[in-house]
């Protein structure tokens, strides 16, 4: 009986040993990363080898400045997540810019980051630049995202669209607050009217 009991037991143990969760596909992994905050996606990096890269394939991103310490930092997180070897949507993307960096050395890459997710079927939207608004631009290609349903922007500034005509035939939701534009452009009527029509 007691030899019994105790392979009862190391076959229980052999059991609990068995990772399963690292056994699971891909895609599987990225779905349910994409359910938690960008945060807790990034941490599961250090799960094993096999998760460290996970979360950059996950459609949706946060982020925000006052979560690093340092420019370099900041640029470098964004800069792994917008790589252009990525080939995955994303869905959603929320950036936010606090003042605890140099007006200039934050606004080239923020609107590259724009740029690279409306390439890359970008559904949702939210840009908010209380202390950047001024360098905090908008690229061209948002005026043209096929794709876009939610829009929000907050205190950032909007391009004249020149001869680029605007056509956002998803959008849905648009929420525009404090924005900043040329003079005599057309960048917002033309925004509001892509949204009614």
């Amino acid at each position: 009986m007691a030899c019994r009991g105790k392979s009862k037991q190391a076959g229980s143990s052999q059991r609990l040993k068995k990772d399963r969760i690292s056994e699971l596909p891909d895609p599987l992994i990225r779905h349910t990363l994409s359910h938690l905050s960008t945060k807790e996606a990034v941490s599961t990096s250090l799960l094993s080898t096999r998760w460290r890269t996970q979360w950059l394939w996950v459609p949706n991103l946060e982020l925000s400045s006052t979560n690093f310490q340092d420019l370099d930092a900041f640029v470098k997180f964004g800069e792994s997540f917008f790589d252009s070897s990525r080939l995955s949507c994303i869905h959603k993307l929320k950036l936010a810019l606090d003042g605890n960096f140099k007006e200039d050395d934050v606004a080239s890459y923020l609107t590259s980051w724009i740029d690279a997710a409306t390439k890359r079927k970008l559904q949702h939207l939210h840009v908010h630049c209380p202390e950047f608004h001024y360098s905090s631009t908008m690229p061209l290609s948002l005026y043209t995202c096929e794709t876009l349903v939610t829009l929000k922007l907050s205190e950032v500034s909007l391009q004249d669209p020149g001869s680029v005509s605007v056509t956002l035939p998803c959008l849905k939701t648009m929420h525009l607050k404090n924005l900043w534009y040329p003079v005599e452009t057309r960048s917002l009527s033309l925004l509001v009217l892509s949204w009614k029509s």
